[in-house]
């Protein structure tokens, strides 16, 4: 478990005569032991900060007096350390009772319950109070944090035995310690499944400078606190208030009010919620340093208003925006309210898309961002479709309002009605984004239309996005021919996997021939998995043919210039070998 990483705070041996004179230099021994920690944080000293390796530590800890407390210091630093590992380290070992309970939500597994064995006296506490002011973050209910879990899981001796401290050992210490126990506390992590929401008021103070609470059972009478967050900590910059599905569905008007109470008295940097309203928004819109603003889990079926963005700055300082599951007339409302100059990462699941409103959506994307060249991502998804007679396709003068972002490395659409564009769209795109890593234009059914996008304008990708790693996006893969070949990029593509969605092919060896040309690293393309089961064969060998044409072509280059290939590159027929003898590679 966690803990095994912290050594008891002791040190047992003393090498300074063995040790080099620098390391006598505090400064020195405190750059080595900060080395393994890396600051996730906005602000140079706040945290919260990751411990690369907590066993090198730990036995830096316990290697000589000079590296114990740089160590320990780095070692408690750590936004995974929970308040189990401070106490059970801490405190004297009897004080403690350790027994087996189940942990049935969000999985089932084993903890390991901490229930007090004596009372804990003064003389207990000594080193608790002198080390806890080392703890930058703590995390409450870690035994059913998956997060937490999942990080622990990846060194863990046991993969099962966290530890989960009792009611009754938050009520000793809340008694031993009124005041804040822990002053220099920044960042909370607090699960209410393993931890009542109640005790969290015994480590709120001043210090705090972010707050994330993942609530799934707490009645109100411990939500009460959530409005009273800001006068205990005036200088929170990052709230997460994340409710179980159920909880949302249930008493949403209820947390929106307690959401909005907290979040009005804070200069927020970073807001995730699963439960947000209209009123937040606008104070959201407002705020001069708001830079993240995600929306989650939330609950589909509610009814919004129009977002009434009125401020001529809304959400212009933002950075990076998710909106998970909301409807599209309220998506474009909401960015014809907006004024973004630094916005970089955006993310919306939209639900409910009306005809015509996808290209209103981009165009009001557009005429937001105030500042085109900032942006580096765009995803936006189409989470349920419409009615048959709504799908329309995009078309190439819907996508023209994206051209006008030439920084954008990852462009993802998904729309049920597809896209229908022309060879010279595609080239324009590729002009338009030389920075492009990440390109999918996702159709969700075959296309009811004659496609006029077919395979050449993948050249213009390969020539123009040479950062280019991958791709989905459906075309006429058909009526090409050995002896019609692309132009072969100067710098291609390390594109090595793509997804063909629904199209078209007849012959896989042509294929195979014409891409190894301009994406030599190919080494998939796959379908959709409800695509025809013979196209999927052939893309299939088109993927795994593409390496063999690709050292044919090199052979046949060495050969003019009379040079002879690596033993490495040497071609072997069973490294292409027919993934099924009965399959035809082509159709003719």
């Amino acid at each position: 478990m966690f803990i095994l990483s912290f050594p008891r705070l002791e040190a047992r041996v003393d090498w300074k005569a063995a040790m080099h004179r620098a390391l006598a230099i505090p400064e020195i021994v405190f750059t080595i032991c900060n080395a393994f920690v890396v600051d996730q944080g906005h602000v140079e000293g706040q945290g919260p900060y990751v411990v690369s390796d907590t066993r090198a530590l730990a036995a830096c800890a316990r290697t000589s007096r000079a590296f114990h407390l740089p160590a320990i210091t780095a070692l408690w630093k750590d936004k995974y350390l929970t308040i189990e590992d401070v106490v059970y380290c801490l405190l004297p070992a009897d004080v403690w009772r350790v027994a087996d309970i189940a942990i049935t939500y969000p999985f089932d597994c084993i903890g390991n319950r901490m229930a007090l064995a004596r009372s804990i006296t003064v003389q207990d506490t000594e080193r608790l109070v002198k080390y806890a002011p080392l703890t930058n973050a703590l995390v409450f209910g870690g035994a059913s944090s998956y997060s937490h879990r999942s990080h622990v899981r990846g060194y863990s001796r046991n993969q099962e035995g966290l530890l989960d401290l009792s009611d009754e050992g938050y009520y000793a210490l809340s008694v031993l310690f009124p005041e804040n126990l822990f002053p220099n506390l920044r960042h909370i992590y607090w699960n209410d499944l393993s931890a009542n929401l109640a005790h969290i008021r015994s480590f709120l103070g001043p210090s705090i400078v972010s707050i994330h609470l993942y609530i799934h059972k707490s009645p109100l009478s411990s939500l009460s606190i959530v409005p009273h967050l800001p006068l205990r900590c005036p200088h929170v910059q990052d709230f997460l208030y994340r409710l179980d599905a159920s909880v949302v569905s249930q008493r949403r008007s209820h947390h929106e009010k307690l959401v909005l109470n907290a979040v009005s008295a804070w200069n927020l940097r970073a807001i995730e919620t699963s439960i947000i309203s209209e009123p937040v928004l606008c104070h959201l819109s407002r705020c001069p340093s708001i830079h993240s603003v995600k929306y989650l889990l939330a609950d589909h079926s509610r009814q919004w208003k129009a977002a009434g963005l009125s401020h001529p700055n809304a959400f212009s300082s933002l950075c990076e925006l998710f909106l998970h599951l909301i409807p599209m007339k309220f998506a474009i409302d909401f960015f014809q309210g907006c004024r973004f100059d630094h916005l970089r990462n955006v993310f919306v699941r939209v639900i409910r898309p009306g005809r015509g409103e996808w290209p209103s959506l981009l165009r009001a994307f557009r005429a937001a961002h105030r500042q085109p060249q900032v942006l580096l991502e765009l995803q936006i998804n189409e989470w349920t479709s419409t009615e048959e007679s709504d799908r329309t396709p995009l078309s190439d003068a819907d996508m023209e309002p994206l051209f006008t972002f030439p920084s954008i490395e990852n462009l993802v659409l998904e729309s049920a009605g597809g896209f229908d564009l022309s060879n010279e769209t595609v080239e324009r795109m590729a002009m338009a984004w030389p920075h492009m890593r990440n390109l999918r234009l996702w159709v969700k059914t075959p296309p009811t239309w004659t496609r006029r996008l077919t395979i050449d304008a993948l050249t213009a990708l390969a020539h123009h996005c040479p950062a280019l790693e991958t791709l989905e996006i459906d075309f006429d893969a058909t009526g090409i021919t050995l002896a019609r070949n692309p132009r072969r990029p100067p710098l291609p593509p390390s594109l090595s996997m793509m997804n063909v969605q629904w199209s078209p092919i007849t012959s896989a060896r042509v294929v195979a021939a014409y891409l190894s040309v301009i994406f030599p690293l190919l080494a998939d393309a796959s379908m959709a998995d409800e695509a025809d089961e013979e196209m999927q064969k052939r893309w299939k060998r088109v993927g795994s043919s593409v390496a063999l044409f690709r050292k044919i072509r090199q052979q046949e280059r060495m050969d003019v210039l009379g040079e002879e290939p690596a033993l490495e590159d040497v071609v072997q027929d069973d490294d292409f070998e027919s993934v099924s003898e009965e399959d035809p590679m082509d159709s003719d």
